[in-house]
Order: structure tokens, then sequence, then C-alpha cells
């Protein structure tokens, strides 16, 4: 029995890997000179209503406004892809260059999950014919105009233009 514990001891030390303590992290040292700090910054969010008229034919609504304090951390909106049915929103400033753009996943499609007979969990895939959605982004005071494109055969197609104040 002693032998049988030498041996799973050993085996235990042996198979241990010395650690190289020589690697030490350094932070690379980010120039904030050339980032604008804003005083106050914002979040922006604006709500939507969606109608599908028939085929490609859709009517957005902005619904409301809202800002609210504080300053969203890069990454934080989730991307779509660009396949059909999906929303590409270009917010403009006065020039109409694109400020910033965003991919909003089909409001109008939604999976439903649902228990089968069997007791299963079944996915089914539901088109609604109305919908709401959001945007969100850090308020930049230059943003003057939206545009909103749905994304057909593969281009985006214009479905929303007007002026916006916040």
């Amino acid at each position: 029995m002693r032998f049988f514990w030498f041996l799973a001891i050993s085996f235990l030390l042996l198979s241990c890997k010395a650690v190289d303590k020589s690697h030490k992290v350094t932070a690379i040292p980010k120039d904030m000179r050339h980032e604008k700090q804003e005083d106050n910054p914002q979040i922006a969010f604006l709500y939507f209503e969606i109608v599908n008229k028939g085929g490609n034919n859709l009517e957005i609504r902005l619904v409301d406004t809202q800002l609210s304090k504080g300053r969203m951390k890069e990454n934080t909106v989730r991307q779509a892809s660009n396949v059909n049915g999906n929303l590409l929103v270009h917010l403009l400033d006065e020039t109409d260059q694109v400020q910033i753009e965003q991919m909003v996943v089909n409001p109008l499609a939604k999976t439903v999950e649902q228990y089968s007979e069997d007791g299963e969990i079944v996915s089914n895939y539901i088109e609604l014919e109305e919908a709401q959605f959001f945007i969100r982004f850090n308020y930049k005071d230059t943003i003057k105009t939206l545009k909103i494109y749905s994304i057909q055969s593969g281009q985006p197609v214009e479905v929303y233009h007007n002026p916006i104040q916040l």
C-alpha cells in the first residue's frame, strides 16, 4: 500500500509543470489626447414601429426618443449580419456623412419555442405583420438625419429617411 501512495504522489509531483514567472504583464498606455471627451455624455434611444404593408413594402415610424446620462462602451451593440430582412441604420451629419451605422435583426421575424405533444421543445419561425424595435447609440450633436434601409435580395433599399432632433 505504501508503494501505491509513493507512486501516486510521485506521479502527481512529476506531472506538475513549472511556471515561468519572468513574463510580466505591461499595460500599453492609451493616448487620450486625440479622443474627444464630452462633459455630459449621453446615450440616445430611438423607438420605432414597423409594419409590413405586403411584399417588400415596409412602413417605419419613429415613436419616441430618449436621452439618458452615460456612455456606452465599445462592442455593447450586437451587430446583425447583412441578410435579407435585416435593417441597416445610418445616422448622418448635415453633409450626409455616416456618423453611426448599425445593423438590426429583422424585427418582423421571431423564433418562438413551444412544447410539442411529445414534451419536446420545438422552435417555430413566425413572420409578424407589425412589431416594435429600438436602437441605441452614444449621442453626438452632429447627427441630423436618420436613414433606415431594409436588406432585400442582398441590397439595401431605403425605407425611412427623416431629419432627427434629440
